[in-house]
């Protein structure tokens, strides 16, 4: 289709006036036509599009519209096209999407993915953006006007929240099993913020070896039962990075105990040395997380 430029015309008047999107707009300049920018879509496209305002749904009952006919007995010629193409835009904008932000009116459905969730990358089918500044988050917004609101989003900290609106400035990690603690997570307690599964407490719950050597000292933080195979004459030094409150049995196999640290209490203040055969020590952590209260039984078996 072809452009029917105004003639005669005044300095600076454009054509087409109003603009057509995805066209050239162009500018009389006393002498000639100056083509200006191509004038940008103010609704989405099917083949992907970003919005510049929000976007709410709502639930389906949109009708489609009939096209406009061209009577059999008027020219088609450029200014009819125009005239037309101008009045369906009019009279059918409310079945297209507005990227300032619209409500739709029925279902959107993207373009079916290709692949994995794990494998997806690059551009999505559907999408939700942040404005690429460090301290913003990609969230969608759950809103029951008059009743609730919340956000759902990869918050600023790479993690994916739940919170906002009507909850105030604050929101909640979605828990998944990126954040299930491992053994060595549960025994040291390094992220708090993880939850425990029934497989990684029986990991934890494993016996750890403790090397021999003439002075012997348990690192609590790496398990809760420990085995110890002893030489001749060992002392059992002050346990390190222990937990108010935790339990657990130390195994002490063959050997000989000469000495404890100060902080292993027994009872009646007797501490065990050792049968030579397999002895078993029970413990709990006392609340400053150094002192060590225990019972023992020599010579089980």
């Amino acid at each position: 289709m072809s452009f029917n430029f105004p003639s005669p015309a005044t300095v600076g008047q454009l054509y087409p006036d109003p603009a057509w999107e995805g066209a050239v707009q162009y500018k009389w300049s006393g002498t000639a036509w100056l083509a200006q920018a191509v004038v940008a879509s103010e609704f989405v496209k099917k083949s992907g599009d970003t919005m510049i305002g929000a976007l709410n749904f709502s639930s389906f009952g949109a009708t489609t519209p009939t096209p406009p006919t061209v009577a059999d007995t008027r020219v088609a010629n450029t200014a009819y096209v125009e005239d037309r193409a101008n009045a369906w835009g009019a009279a059918h904008a409310g079945s297209k999407v507005a990227k300032a932000g619209d409500q739709m009116t029925g279902y959107l459905i993207s373009a079916p993915s290709t692949t994995s969730l794990a494998a997806g990358s690059g551009e999505p089918t559907f999408g939700v953006r942040s404005d690429g500044v460090a301290a913003s988050a990609a969230y969608m917004t759950f809103h029951r006007p008059g009743a609730f609101a919340a956000n759902l989003g990869l918050d600023a900290d790479n993690t994916l929240k739940w919170g906002g609106w009507s909850y105030g400035t604050v929101s909640w990690k979605i828990m998944h099993e990126g954040f299930a603690a491992t053994a060595a997570q549960y025994r040291d307690n390094s992220v708090p913020g993880n939850y425990l599964t029934t497989g990684g407490a029986w990991a934890a719950a494993a016996p750890v070896t403790v090397g021999d050597a003439a002075s012997i000292t348990i690192n609590l933080s790496t398990g809760f039962d420990f085995v110890i195979s002893l030489g001749a004459s060992r002392t059992i030094a002050n346990t390190v990075s222990g937990k108010p409150g935790q339990k657990g049995i130390i195994w002490l196999l063959g050997g000989s105990v000469a000495a404890w640290g100060a902080n292993w209490k027994f009872p009646g203040s007797i501490k065990p040395t050792s049968s030579g055969g397999t002895d078993m020590i029970s413990y709990v952590v006392g609340g400053d997380g150094l002192t060590m209260y225990c019972t023992y039984a020599l010579g089980m078996g």
